[in-house]
């Protein structure tokens, strides 16, 4: 289940980091033709979106690759194993 649950929001920000690369790229196309002009600045701003953009998406990547096996041995995944858990705390 914990798995699962990587799984989907490591999708959703490998998503989000491609769709900021994609508007950064779209971003440089439009302005190279103000470099002539002087208009860095927008250049900048989309060179720097597609930047952060691989970030976000290599840290998605690196997300999903997370080992989940640690929740088995705290019972998080297993409801008895859970149950067990507690009652060594004394919770139950």
């Amino acid at each position: 289940m914990l798995s699962n649950v990587l799984t989907l929001i490591s999708s959703a920000v490998i998503f989000i980091g491609g769709a900021m690369v994609v508007i950064g790229l779209v971003t440089v196309g439009l302005n190279l033709s103000g470099i002539v002009q002087g208009g860095g600045a927008q250049l900048n701003a989309g060179w720097m979106l597609v930047g952060g953009g691989a970030v976000v998406a290599a840290a998605g990547a690196l997300f999903r690759g997370l080992d989940t096996t640690w929740a088995t041995g705290l019972g998080l995944i297993n409801p008895s194993a859970m149950r067990v858990w507690l009652i060594a705390a004394g919770i139950l």
